[in-house]
C-alpha cells in the first residue's frame, strides 16, 4: 500500500500545486463552464487536494484523505475530462478506492502509539 500511496500522493500533490499556481486560470475555466461560485469551488478543490494528499501520503487517516481525493476526482472526470483522459485517470481512482477500503497499510507516519505503552504517557 505504501507504493500506491506514494504514486497517488505524488499525482495529487502535482494537481494541488497546479491549482494553487494557476488559481486565477482555473477560476476562469470553471466560470466559462457555467458553474456557480467558481472562486469558492476552486478554493474548495485546493482544500480537498492539499488535505487529502497529506493524509494519504502520511497514512494517518488515509481513508478520509482518499475519500476527499475521490470527491475531487469523480466529478472532475465526469464533467470536464475527455473519455481517453478518463481512462488514464482510472488507475488513480482505483488506488484511492483501495486506500479507502483497505486502509493505509503498515507504513504510517508518525507511528501510532499503543495505549499503555511507555510512549503513550
Amino acid at each position: 500500500m505504501l507504493s500506491i500511496r506514494i504514486i497517488v500522493g505524488g499525482f495529487f500533490a502535482w494537481e494541488a500545486a497546479d491549482k494553487i499556481r494557476r488559481f486565477g486560470e482555473w477560476v476562469d475555466f470553471v466560470a466559462e463552464a457555467g458553474m456557480p461560485a467558481p472562486t469558492v469551488q476552486i478554493a474548495f478543490i485546493v482544500f480537498l487536494l492539499v488535505v487529502g494528499t497529506t493524509l494519504v501520503a502520511l497514512g494517518r487517516h488515509a481513508r478520509i484523505g482518499a475519500a476527499m481525493l475521490l470527491l475531487y476526482l469523480l466529478p472532475t472526470m465526469l464533467l470536464f475530462m475527455e473519455p481517453q483522459t478518463v481512462a488514464q485517470m482510472v488507475p488513480f481512482g482505483v488506488g484511492l478506492v483501495l486506500i479507502a477500503v483497505k486502509g493505509p497499510g503498515p507504513s504510517v507516519w508518525p507511528k501510532p502509539v499503543a495505549e499503555g505503552s511507555a510512549d503513550a504517557r
